[in-house]
């Protein structure tokens, strides 16, 4: 339900109420009384409280009773006789007059008075007294015609006092007092003559305090839709009775509180929205920030990785040219070995064939001919090289 709504409904039955009040008015506009008994009248505590149950009888009994007024029934004791009876066991008679009274405690006067003499026998004083109180009837003609009396008194009273009581209620109402005003006006009874115009005045009043509570609402709820506190301004024109002349205000505040709301609420949402979609862009950003550090990261571990296998290759090459040299030095180691051995086998040779030639020669015999000198040393070369 929004708060249309809500007024239009507290306003119907706001004046549903005050129709029925003011219907009831004259018959509930009663003369009441508030029983009480005092502390100090001597007699036992258990004793009062009888008393007290009593004089509340009396009032409900005969349709008075309230809890709070402006006046009191009360009542004192006084003891008349007190003798002990010669019984098995003994017991105590008490015989007392209870006066009854009707106070006024405004003005501090009586307005009606009565006495009622009563008597009780038992075991102990308290008991007697209970006893003797309760010899009291509410509906004994000698208690009605005391409270015909005290309802007679009162509503002459209130006669001599209705002009002072409702000039004092306009002087309370002026100062802006409306509740003591009003409180001034309440007890008037429908059987005072004048009961009509203190009637209409209550009312005048009591509209004159809900339209200045209204007044006073209706600014607070206003300073508070200035600063955008419109659940406070809604609590304020809450406050405010459908009974008041201002009521029509309040709803045209509550519907542009309403008009506020939805456009605040429309405003935040898209805020909202908008806050969203840029969280959720920066998130975006930074995924793609992520991915592309990601990227990067991979990239530079591709390039790691081949940079290892191109150190690893190029270990690898120098170690294979490390070993081929080697080999190639080994090789060489072995080819120059070879080389002078054969050199020197060669050498050797050559010297073994140049002695064999000469020690030929030498040997030789001068008278060989030339042909025989070469075929001798034909001989030998063969000889020589077959054995190598």
């Amino acid at each position: 339900m929004n708060i249309r709504n809500l007024f239009a409904a507290l306003s119907c039955i706001a004046i549903l109420s005050f129709a029925h009040q003011t219907s009831v008015t004259a018959q509930e506009k009663k003369i009441y009384l508030t029983p009480m008994v005092s502390d100090a009248i001597g007699i036992p505590a258990a004793s009062q409280k009888t008393l007290l149950h009593k004089l509340n009888q009396m009032a409900l009994q005969n349709g008075l009773a309230a809890q709070d007024g402006n006046f009191v029934l009360t009542a004192s004791v006084s003891v008349i006789g007190r003798e002990e009876v010669p019984t098995a066991p003994p017991q105590l008679a008490v015989k007392a007059e209870v006066m009854l009274y009707v106070v006024n405690l405004l003005d501090d006067i009586v307005v009606a008075e009565n006495s009622i003499t009563v008597r009780g026998v038992d075991t102990n004083e308290s008991k007697a007294y209970n006893r003797a109180i309760n010899q009291i009837n509410p509906r004994s003609p000698q208690v009605q015609e005391f409270v015909a009396q005290a309802k007679a008194n009162i509503i002459q009273y209130y006669s001599d006092k209705a002009e002072t009581l409702m000039a004092k209620a306009k002087s309370l109402a002026a100062k802006g007092q409306y509740p003591e005003a009003l409180a001034v006006l309440d007890p008037i009874p429908e059987e005072v003559p004048a009961y009509v115009t203190v009637s209409a005045l209550r009312d005048e009043i009591f509209f004159q305090w809900v339209d200045t509570q209204a007044v006073a609402l209706i600014e607070v709820a206003k300073k508070d839709m200035a600063l955008g506190k419109y659940a406070e301004a809604y609590e304020s024109l809450l406050a405010v009775s459908p009974l008041s002349t201002h009521f029509p205000e309040v709803q045209a505040m509550s519907s542009e509180i309403d008009r506020r709301r939805a456009e605040a609420e429309k405003a935040a949402a898209e805020a909202k929205k908008l806050e969203l979609e840029t969280a959720k862009a920066q998130a975006e950003a930074t995924i793609k920030e992520k991915e592309a550090e990601i990227a990067q990261a991979e990239a530079s571990r591709a390039q790691a990785e081949a940079s290892a296998a191109q150190a690893n290759a190029q270990a690898a090459l120098s170690e294979a040219q490390i070993l081929a040299l080697k080999g190639m030095s080994e090789q060489m180691g072995q080819l120059s070995g070879r080389a002078q051995k054969a050199a020197v086998d060669q050498s050797f040779k050559l010297a073994s064939q140049m002695a064999g030639v000469s020690q030929a020669v030498a040997e030789a015999k001068p008278e060989q001919t030339m042909e025989e000198k070469t075929e001798s040393l034909k001989k030998f070369l063969l000889g020589k090289m077959y054995k190598a």
